[in-house]
């Protein structure tokens, strides 16, 4: 293991906005590369939050995450049918500090050597298990990290494939770009909303959008 160093740049700063630049570097090389830019909270007249499919809020009808399959419940499953192979991605999967449930029913089984194709949209209850402090952009940050992994994993559903899957080698996130619109709790549930238009040489491209439910506001 070998520190990583992180060197950050102020590349403006305006009257509403300021942006800065970050670079990670480990052994001499850049590993890592940020843009963020920072929004004085203002009040504005304009507002509204609208779908993909050009339906405006929150996806209506989802059954509440209590009443919904759970990522536990499977990978438990998993273990006592999974290839010695797998076990070490399953027991990781099972540590993580992130806790999902299925909205919309349960993904491919890993294991099913022909599962059906499926839409390139899935719904997901997400949140971080454990109570978080509220140190200023913490919440911002844990989403970060909860939305890398299953908005890749999106366009996956039409080839069949799941994850964690013997089908599988290396998947890396090229580019992940967020938005944040409004204040939220990152270790309360929030409905993670994901589509994947395109997969193709040996990429996909994949959107997503977190929603509070008890306001259906768009985070």
């Amino acid at each position: 293991n070998s520190d990583i160093i992180y060197q950050c740049r102020e590349t403006s700063n305006l009257r509403s906005f300021d942006s800065r630049s970050v670079d990670a570097i480990q052994n001499g090389q850049i590993i890592f590369k940020m843009q963020a830019q920072f929004a004085r909270p203002e009040e504005s007249q304009l507002r509204h939050v609208e779908r993909a499919d050009g339906v405006t809020g929150m996806p209506r009808g989802v059954v509440a995450p209590d009443e919904c399959l759970g990522m536990d419940d499977l990978l438990g499953d998993l273990m006592a049918r999974a290839p010695a192979a797998l076990l070490p991605l399953i027991e990781e999967l099972r540590a993580s500090p992130i806790e999902v449930r299925y909205a919309v029913g349960a993904p491919h089984d890993p294991l099913d050597p022909d599962p059906p194709s499926m839409p390139s949209r899935q719904l997901l209850w997400v949140r971080i298990r454990e109570p978080i402090t509220k140190a200023p952009g913490l919440d911002a940050a844990c989403a970060a990290y909860i939305s890398d992994q299953p908005l890749l994993l999106t366009a996956l559903r039409p080839h069949r494939i799941s994850f964690p899957s013997p089908k599988l080698g290396a998947l890396a996130t090229l580019d992940h770009s967020m938005w944040f619109h409004g204040p939220f709790d990152a270790d309360d549930w929030l409905l993670y909303d994901m589509h994947a238009p395109f997969a193709g040489s040996g990429r996909a491209l994949c959107f997503g959008h977190l929603y509070r439910p008890d306001t259906g506001q768009l985070v």
